[in-house]
């Protein structure tokens, strides 16, 4: 295996760089000396994202509309990670926010990077037990959610026929099922 150049970046500049999207145009050297010339990185902020679980097994999604599809979609609940919060504050935060529940019991089942190809996004995925309904507190104005709740093994067929495509919630939700089986998947 070839060693990481001890500087990749040959040269660097920022398109957008905004605090929600950073646009960063590179000229890289890759192991074995390729270099490429406008190499594009996306940056986007580190978020948490929550799976809950309700004690019958059911899983509680959220549904709101996503501008990138355009349309309506199910999801975990999810959220960028405040600046001096750690991911499992943001965890039970955008839980509260999103759905209305708190959860007693919030377990850490793994960090995940979103296409890393040219994308940098890291998401901390936990999941939530032990729930408990509580009035949703709707910091952000311009999130309107509804809950849905779904067995998980529905949900789960959902991402199968393609209705679920959110890969954050694929994710959560196959990590889940493997969870409630006993094994580890993440």
């Amino acid at each position: 295996m070839k060693k990481l150049p001890k500087k990749p970046s040959l040269k660097q500049s920022f398109i957008v760089d905004t605090p929600w999207l950073k646009l960063i145009r590179e000229d890289v050297r890759f192991p074995g000396g390729t270099v490429i010339k406008d190499f594009f990185i996306v940056e986007r902020p580190t978020y948490a994202a929550v799976i809950p679980l309700l004690p019958n097994g059911d899983v509680l999604l959220v549904k709101q509309y996503r501008h990138g599809p355009k349309r309506k979609i199910l999801n975990v609940p999810m959220g960028v990670i405040g600046k001096g919060e750690k991911p499992i504050q943001a965890a039970k935060r955008e839980l509260q926010e999103e759905t209305g529940y708190l959860a007693k019991d919030i377990i850490p089942i793994g960090i995940f990077e979103n296409n890393p190809a040219f994308l940098r996004l890291t998401c901390y995925l936990f999941f939530a037990r032990r729930l408990e309904k509580r009035p949703a507190k709707h910091i952000d104005k311009k999130e309107h959610t509804t809950s849905a709740i779904f067995p998980l093994k529905k949900a789960i067929a959902k991402v199968s026929k393609g209705e679920i495509r959110d890969m954050t919630t694929v994710i959560g939700l196959l990590a889940a099922e493997k969870y409630l089986e006993g094994k580890n998947m993440i």
